[in-house]
């Protein structure tokens, strides 16, 4: 949940606002009751403020301000203490602010995952986890109309507690209502055009060891790290073939127009850039570039233009790049020329733009994921790759192409 964190905590308010109903309010109090659960409902977000600016190394959903267990704490420090010195109004002002950002951490388990049971258990929970196919399936969608009916809701309380007239009241109501008509066709339409993350498995713990999947160099628990392992996310499926397969979600996604920027909201609408498409694509294989990036860059830091603790290190190309050359798995000059693409290498063009192969045709001619800005996403010949972004001048092999020749994973 992104748009509708705020409304949602002012809903949750005027629900407490029924359970303190013996209170009298001012005209300014009940202005700050409702404050404080709309703010609320969006403070849990302050973490991301430490995520881009100071440290990124993890998910802000394990920071503390993203627990229920550290609001019901401050809630008990603080509310004693207001119950104590007999300040009832400022009581509830506080209890509004608590239960909106109890309002965030539910909302947050819709389309990702939470740690609800912390500090007893480091498991996140979502909706995800009921393991409902049409749910899991549609997530995207699903939480953004919810959005969508929490603000129509908040506004609709707005609407009918500041205007006077009847006649008024059904006139912005009515464009309301359009509005968020319109808000679901545009919805609709975005959600056909970006590329759909599979947040339950990168929050979940496979192998149950207590460390999440997004963190877990070893994912199924196997023995091999998940950028050795054939099939890391152990599903039955070769990493190759998923590449193959989840190539076609990106066919025909939105560009990110800001190219990664306004903290990277776009892309968590499901827009990409062409930096994105690399740890992204790898990602719903169930193989975390970041973690990999990270673990070199303490044993070697040599070549990196940036450090894990900041939100663009994977993001970087150079970044990519040296991390694969480190790995001894980048081609060039010579050995570039006499290699040949596989499914899973990514291409370094002359332009600075890179691709990912993701098949051959009939005839054996590689084909690569293409995301530019200037055209739309699908898959390319690689020469018509050459002929607008220049030749490929180093190319990485990150995957075991065993599977492409029908041999064993459990030999390789």
């Amino acid at each position: 949940m992104i748009i509708a964190h705020g409304p949602l905590g002012f809903l949750f308010a005027w629900i407490v606002k029924q359970f303190s109903f013996s209170v009298s309010f001012t005209k300014k109090q009940f202005v700050l009751f409702f404050s404080a659960g709309f703010i609320g409902g969006i403070f849990p977000d302050i973490d991301l403020f430490f995520f881009y600016l100071v440290d990124a190394t993890g998910s802000h959903r394990q920071f503390l301000t993203h627990t229920p267990i550290f609001y019901l704490l401050l809630f008990l420090c603080i509310g004693t203490v207001l119950l104590f010195l007999k300040k009832s109004i400022f009581f509830w002002i506080f209890f509004s602010f608590i239960f909106g950002t109890f309002s965030h951490l539910l909302g947050d388990g819709m389309l990702a995952q939470v740690m609800y049971l912390y500090p007893f258990s480091s498991q996140f929970y979502g909706l995800a986890d009921l393991g409902i196919p049409f749910l899991t399936e549609n997530l995207f969608f699903i939480n953004f109309l919810v959005e969508g009916i929490f603000s129509f809701f908040f506004f609709y309380v707005l609407i009918w507690k500041f205007t006077r007239s009847r006649r008024a009241r059904l006139f912005w109501t009515v464009i309301l209502g359009v509005v968020f008509l319109i808000g679901v066709s545009v919805l609709t339409y975005i959600d056909q055009r970006t590329y759909h993350t599979n947040f339950d498995m990168y929050y979940d713990d496979l192998d149950n060891d207590g460390i999440p999947n997004f963190q877990d160099r070893d994912m199924d628990g196997d023995g091999d790290l998940n950028i050795d392992d054939l099939d890391s996310d152990a599903d039955d499926k070769s990493d190759v073939l998923e590449i193959m397969e989840h190539a076609e979600g990106f066919f025909g996604v939105l560009y990110d127009p800001t190219d990664g920027g306004l903290i990277q909201i776009p892309a968590r609408l499901g827009l990409v850039t062409n930096e994105d498409i690399v740890r992204r694509l790898y990602g719903l294989v169930g193989i975390n570039i970041r973690q990999e990036m990270t673990v070199d860059y303490k044993e070697n830091s040599e070549g990196y233009e940036s450090a894990p603790t900041d939100s663009e290190f994977d993001r970087s190309l150079v970044n990519l790049r040296v991390w694969i050359d480190h790995r001894g798995l980048l081609e060039t000059g010579d050995v570039l020329a006499e290699g040949r693409d596989q499914i899973g290498d990514v291409l370094f063009f002359e332009s600075g733009y890179v691709a990912v192969v993701t098949g051959f045709d009939q005839n054996g001619k590689a084909v690569a994921l293409d995301i530019q800005k200037n055209r739309p996403a699908k898959e390319r010949f690689i020469d018509a790759l050459v002929v607008d972004e220049g030749v490929v001048v180093a190319r990485g092999k990150l995957l075991n192409s065993a599977p492409l020749f029908g041999e064993s994973t459990k030999e390789n």
